[in-house]
């Protein structure tokens, strides 16, 4: 999955965009209902998938799939950039982005059976 991720910045980066953060998500939803001790309802639902800013002349844009093929990353990257081009259309105020280290991180809900 790294790989993955790492192409899709070097791949904007070929685009000409100054800016990338790119994100791959993967969620596990499980909702139980109960009434009277009697359980109603029971779903389970899993989603996953990429999302992308990026800053192209000074200007943002965004994207997302769930595909993990490369054309589709690929398209990804595009549409941001195109998303970027034409927030450049509206006259706006400069953007410059603080000078932050990048941070990797995970996270994960606790949960208890019961």
């Amino acid at each position: 999955m790294k790989r993955r991720l790492a192409y899709i910045i070097e791949y904007g980066k070929k685009k000409g965009i100054s800016y990338g953060d790119v994100r791959w998500v993967r969620r596990h939803y499980q909702n139980l209902s109960a009434l009277n001790k009697k359980l109603e309802q029971a779903a389970d639902d899993r989603s996953e998938g990429f999302g992308i800013r990026v800053i192209y002349r000074g200007c943002w844009g965004f994207s997302s799939t769930f595909r993990k093929d490369r054309r589709s990353l690929e398209r990804m990257v595009d549409e941001a950039v195109q998303i970027a081009k034409a927030s450049a259309l509206t006259p706006g105020m400069p953007l410059k982005l603080s000078r932050e280290r990048v941070f990797r991180g995970k996270y994960s809900t606790d949960y208890q059976i019961d």
